[in-house]
Formats: structure tokens, C-alpha cells, sequence
């Protein structure tokens, strides 16, 4: 058992092996006293199932932090977005940031939005170990020209639909012309994605870049007007091991990683 007391949520967390007998004592207990609970089951990887993994969901655990996108003066290309709902537009200028709003230390956190970003040493390290396809791009301050310690991460590249056995994935109200935003994940067990080797043949896989999007879109996009209150949803990002070995060396916090898994069709 190991007891986290409570979360940024303030729920209070204790997790269990699955196997451990106290677990269905501590339910029947809450029942008894009227105390409601909610459930989620997650995986443990050792370090060798992590490496051998072809790409594995980057997942940030922290509280999220700032609220940047259009109502603070990012620009986005939506020339092949969606005219519905915007799902797609393309970030063109840095991510401009509320400093006051950003966390003092650490080397990774999300935004309300989802972007996700870098410590300037973790962004060195990244540099340095030669990973392919990742754009490194510093944030800027949207309160005037103040250097920010945080670099965003960026992908570019979209791969296929995932396999229908991908699991711990929810559909909710998806846009009525373009049907790719309105994923969420289940509060009640992990995300785990699989490819069809169809998808993605070992030749494309060995090519392609250290990290990637879903082409899934999670959240709940919209195009408003003033384009200030748009909000777009995020594609999950995915990445190979080598940006793996990255965090595990500078023994980054507060991020997870789990194996994405392609099965023969």
C-alpha cells in the first residue's frame, strides 16, 4: 500500500496492488460508513518493457498550470483547421505565457490547455542527445519582453487513427462536421493505445520521429468570436524511448510513461 495523502485535486490517494487483501476491506468499510470513492487502476513498467516499447504516451502528472492559447496572444494558422470547431489549427508564433501563472521549479508542466513544456536544462539535454522531429520552441511572456525558463515541446508530425482495442479512451459530443475532437480519457483505468501493424509497418516505424501526435484530438474544441475565447483540443503526444532515457537520466518528476502497443493484423 502506499499512502499519498491528497492530490492537487484534494482528493485523498491511497493506491494498492491489486492483490493486496486490505483493498477490499477498505471498500467494504467506506460502503459501510457511506463514504463515496472512486477507483482507478493503473500499470507499473519496469525500465526494460519502457525501452523495448516502440513509442510510449508522454503523460504529465502535475497540477496544470496557466491558461495560455489565443486569450493571450498565441497565433494560430487555421487555414486547415476545421472552419467548424478549429480542431487542427496550427500554433505559428511562440506560446505566450502569464509569468505569474508558471511554476517556480521542476522540469515539466502542462497547461489548462494541454501544451506541454520544458525545463531549459531538459530542453539542453533533449538537444543534446540528438532526438529527430522534435521542435524545442522557448516560450514568451505575455506581459512584455520578460525571458521565460520553459520551452514548448512540439511534434509535427499526425499518425493514423488508432486500433478500436485501444482502451481507457471516451467519446463525448464530437464535432458534427470534422468528428475529431470530443476524446477524453477514463478516470477509471489508463489510456492504453494500439496500432495494427497495418497502421504502422516496422520500415515507417523505424523512420519516424522521436515524437509524434495522436490523430485523435482530446477535449472539446471551439472557434469563437472574438477568436481570444477559442479553445482548441490537444492531440495526445507519443514518443520514442530515446526522449525516455532523457527524463530517466536527469530523473525527471511528475511524468509518466506508458508502452503504446502495435499488434499484428
Amino acid at each position: 500500500m502506499v499512502d499519498a495523502g491528497p492530490n492537487f485535486l484534494n482528493f485523498y490517494v491511497v493506491a494498492f496492488y491489486a492483490d493486496d487483501p486490505r483493498l477490499q476491506r477498505l471498500r467494504t468499510l467506506l460502503a459501510n460508513e457511506g463514504i463515496e470513492w472512486s477507483e482507478r487502476r493503473e500499470h507499473l513498467y519496469t525500465d526494460a518493457e519502457l525501452q523495448a516499447a516502440p513509442l510510449l504516451l508522454l503523460s504529465v502528472r502535475t497540477a496544470e498550470r496557466a491558461h495560455p492559447g489565443p486569450r493571450c496572444g498565441t497565433r494560430y494558422d487555421l487555414s486547415n483547421a476545421c472552419p467548424l470547431c478549429g480542431t487542427g489549427a496550427i500554433q505559428v508564433s511562440p506560446l505566450f505565457l502569464n509569468p505569474a501563472e508558471l511554476p517556480g521549479k521542476g522540469h515539466i508542466f502542462q497547461t489548462v490547455d494541454h501544451e506541454k513544456l520544458v525545463s531549459l536544462q531538459l530542453a539542453q539535454a533533449l538537444a543534446q542527445a540528438g532526438i529527430r522531429g522534435v521542435e524545442l520552441r522557448p516560450a514568451r511572456s505575455c506581459k512584455g519582453p520578460v525571458e521565460l525558463p520553459w520551452v514548448q515541446l512540439l511534434a509535427h508530425v499526425h499518425l493514423p487513427p488508432m486500433a478500436p482495442t485501444s482502451r481507457g479512451i471516451l467519446r463525448e459530443d464530437p464535432c458534427p462536421l470534422c468528428a475529431r475532437d470530443g476524446y477524453f480519457g477514463s478516470a477509471h483505468e489508463p489510456i492504453e493505445i494500439e496500432y495494427s501493424s497495418s497502421q504502422l509497418p516496422p520500415a515507417e516505424l523505424d523512420e519516424l520521429a522521436d515524437a509524434v501526435y495522436t490523430y485523435e484530438y482530446f477535449g472539446k474544441s471551439r472557434l469563437c468570436e472574438p477568436f481570444s475565447d477559442s479553445y482548441f483540443a490537444r492531440p495526445l503526444l507519443l514518443v520514442r524511448p530515446g526522449i525516455y532515457r532523457v527524463f530517466r537520466q536527469l530523473k525527471v518528476r511528475g511524468v509518466e510513461f506508458i508502452p503504446v502497443n502495435i499488434v499484428e493484423r
